[in-house]
């Protein structure tokens, strides 16, 4: 029986190399994977996730390929070409490296918009809160931010274009605060002075009084905890956003109010991700579940229980997801249109999806595959904890704003990780110690809605909960990245490595459903 029992763990804690699903098998192509190169020092950080960019070029030249990968690896970032499952990269020759002595590089977006066969524009945000504009095609830095550091001093933990903008961005600190930028526009010199143009349920909308031809353009303060991830919708309305006071909340972008709210059953919700259609969202976190939310519903539908540690990053799968018919791809990713998102996965009206495949990874190194099915997205009556007996749970202000003030400028606490924002040496690390931006209001919690059993954070017996297809430990380090594309599915580890896993036979021999971009 011991020797069996130790057998079994033994197992268990082995790293896979492939994996099965009803689709066939995925395989780790270990003559694809991607790090630093070999020749340079590691000076990774554990603290630091690896993320991932990818973005595809149309119009290069016959022979280059269209496929592009950006990823951070402690103080670098490296930028490669990506050719999947057809051909391993040349880790000694990267299109750009970027070693950066002081702050570390802790998030990245590519614009979709502006991206041409010699151009790319590439956002970077640091441990020290500053946030630049590369092209590493070109491989020159065209712009800083922040770079004094008047704005704020915390770690970036999130930078996204806006939807349909080709100069303006979005970036998150471990803080509440949510700034939006101009590329065009110079930062602003003198210490900002705040006005308060929108007030809502949990959240104040600010922009710079002083300096309104200044970057940044405005200041979302949303919740209490460290903003984890934001995230736009498909149809490039709505903004997701997941703090570490274990809140989602999803705005109306374009007119800066609050839709809805959910919580956590408990701890920071850590990350988020839109099904293809726009009509699901689903999180992950520190209370090692993911959870799936309607938008329409406005509620949660199920509860997803399997990881042992916290949920890093969800992500729907949309190659293997199943519709009705046909689905028709979007075509206009080609064409590069001006007035289209940042999105390059968007999905055509009036289809009919009958299961999502979502992957998640965490700090347990597993990777765990769900299909969420119609009948578990079928909603349920949530009862109140104070009225079983009675109507579905109205969702009350999640937060409300007293007279008394409090700090948010200089809040650092409440971000996942201990990223490091002044311990540097550099030019980054002069700057003021005392920060005296006006204080915004001070946001409480309305203890009505921190009760489990209500319609924002229903009970675990008062949801479904849902089992994964699949969990396999993939990894020896902690996962910080998942990413599905057409050939293959890509992950990340915080030691610096990026793996891809070549699904069954190709993308062609998926017989499940109808692929869908």
């Amino acid at each position: 029986m011991a020797a069996s029992a130790a057998v079994k763990a033994q197992h268990s804690s082995e790293v896979k190399t492939q994996f099965c699903t009803k689709e066939g098998c995925y395989k780790s192509l270990k003559f694809s994977d991607y790090s630093r190169p070999a020749r340079l020092a590691n000076n990774a950080s554990n603290n630091i996730p690896v993320k991932l960019s990818f973005v595809t070029l149309k119009g290069v030249p016959e022979g280059d390929c269209e496929d592009k990968i950006a990823f951070n690896v402690g103080r670098d970032m490296y930028f490669y070409n990506f050719r999947g499952t057809k051909k391993a990269p040349d880790l000694n020759e990267p299109i750009d490296r970027r070693a950066y002595k002081g702050p570390q590089p802790t998030c990245h977006d590519i614009n979709m918009i502006t991206r041409t066969p010699t151009s790319i524009e590439l956002i970077i945000g640091f441990t020290a809160g500053q946030i630049q504009l590369v092209d590493p095609l070109k491989r020159e830095c065209r712009k800083c931010f922040n770079d004094e550091r008047l704005i704020e001093k915390g770690a970036v933990t999130c930078v996204k274009w806006v939807p349909g903008s080709e100069s303006k961005f979005l970036v998150s600190y471990n803080n509440p605060n949510i700034y939006m930028y101009d590329k065009n526009l110079p930062s602003i010199d003198i210490e900002p002075q705040l006005q308060m143009i929108k007030k809502g349920s949990g959240y104040v909308v600010n922009i710079m009084k002083n300096k309104p031809e200044c970057n940044p353009l405005c200041r979302w303060s949303v919740g209490l905890g460290g903003i984890n991830e934001i995230c736009f919708s498909p149809d490039c309305k709505h903004l997701a956003v997941v703090s570490q006071d274990g809140y989602l909340r999803v705005f109306d972008f374009e007119k800066q109010e609050l839709i809805s709210s959910m919580r956590s059953y408990f701890g920071g919700v850590l990350c988020v991700c839109w099904s293809p259609d726009g009509r699901y969202i689903v999180t992950g976190g520190e209370d090692d579940l993911i959870t799936v939310w309607s938008c329409h519903e406005q509620q949660v539908i199920a509860r997803g229980e399997g990881h042992r540690s916290w949920v890093n990053v969800v992500s729907f799968d949309a190659y293997t997801t199943q519709v009705k018919e046909q689905m028709s791809l979007n075509s206009d990713d080609e064409d590069y249109p001006k007035n289209s998102c940042n999105h390059i996965n968007n999905v055509r009206k009036n289809e009919t999806i009958v299961s999502y495949r979502v992957g998640s990874v965490g700090d347990d190194t597993q990777l765990l595959l769900w299909d969420i099915s119609e009948d578990i997205l079928k909603p349920e009556r949530i009862r109140t904890r104070s009225n079983r007996g009675s109507t579905l749970a109205t969702i009350q202000p999640v937060l409300s704003y007293s007279s008394q003030t409090m700090k948010v400028g200089n809040h650092t606490k409440n971000f996942k990780n201990p990223l490091v924002d002044s311990q540097t040496t550099n030019k980054y690390t002069t700057y003021k110690r005392h920060n005296s931006q006006p204080d915004p209001p001070k946001l409480t919690i309305d203890r009505d809605d921190l009760i489990l059993g209500s319609k924002i954070c229903p009970r675990m017996n008062e949801c479904k909960k849902i089992e994964p297809l699949l969990a396999k430990k993939i990894a020896y380090d902690r996962l910080s990245a998942l990413v599905f594309r057409e050939d293959c599915i890509v992950t990340g580890t915080y030691d610096g490595y990026v793996h891809v896993w070549a699904r069954p036979n190709g993308a062609d021999a998926l017989d499940v459903g109808t692929l869908i971009q």
